[in-house]
């Protein structure tokens, strides 16, 4: 069962948390979808689409990060509250390859 909070993050309304990112893949990959999954990242006010490279976790305050190769910025980090899955509600991303 899938709780609150990553149904928001798989419907691109929510931060994308490693959870539900996690999740996405995995319902990609039983579903038999190869194609990589397109993220939208806000970084310095400027909204870019990207595919997530890697996932990191800090045990500090700021949590759970993605480095998510963009159109915009090339290779960089970004915090999960500023990563959302492009999931067909209006994202910029939608039908990029």
């Amino acid at each position: 069962m899938i709780n609150g909070q990553i149904q928001d993050a798989l419907t691109g309304e929510g931060p994308l948390t490693h959870r539900a990112y996690t999740s996405a893949v995995c319902q990609r990959y039983l579903a038999g979808q190869a194609d990589p999954l397109r993220v939208q990242i806000r970084k310095q006010g400027v909204t870019s689409c990207g595919c997530v490279a890697k996932m990191h976790e800090t045990f500090t305050s700021s949590g759970e990060f993605y480095q998510v190769e963009t159109e915009v910025f090339g290779l960089v980090w970004v915090e999960s509250r500023n990563v959302r899955l492009c999931s067909g509600l209006g994202c910029t991303c939608e039908g990029a390859q």
